[in-house]
């Protein structure tokens, strides 16, 4: 086996990668990211929760769906890699085009997976505070009222 050496400066720019792939969701998807979509790949398995799903389509949540939509960006990005002097004009404006497109909807999933998420906390939030200042009772009154009123708009 080959074991490369390992300098202290590696460890350190390694540690800071990691904790920024896992603490920063955007890290590597940024235009800032400097580094080639194939490093990006493989830094892609040090995110939290990343693991390759088995799951079917239809089971899959947002954020696997995001998840793979970014893969699929990291991928994408591989074509203009191989552009070269004798590619056409034309075909790195439909490149520019799809893949802007494609950062679109990544953005709009994501926000809006976002949204669903502070809800569902803001809806948590609200129940346990019914919890802790009402009875029973008034939970249920309140819990009625509030299905009447959604019902009748």
């Amino acid at each position: 086996m080959l074991y490369p050496k390992v300098d202290h400066s590696f460890v350190t720019a390694f540690t800071i990668i990691l904790k920024n792939v896992q603490e920063e969701s955007t890290y590597l998807s940024s235009d800032e990211c400097p580094y080639s979509s194939e490093l990006k790949r493989l830094l892609w398995v040090l995110k939290p929760g990343k693991v390759a799903s088995t799951a079917t389509p239809g089971e899959l949540t947002d954020e696997d769906l995001l998840d793979h939509a970014e893969r699929l960006l990291f991928e994408f990005d591989e074509v203009k890699d191989q552009f070269d002097g004798n590619t056409v004009t034309s075909e790195k404006i439909s490149y520019l085009r799809a893949k802007t497109s494609l950062l679109e909807k990544i953005i709009e999933q994501r926000n809006l997976v976002q949204a669903s998420i502070n809800s569902e906390k803001f809806k948590r939030l609200i129940l346990d505070m019914m919890d802790d200042i009402m009875t029973d009772d008034q939970r249920a009154l309140l819990l009625e009222k509030m299905k009447k009123a959604i019902a009748q708009s």
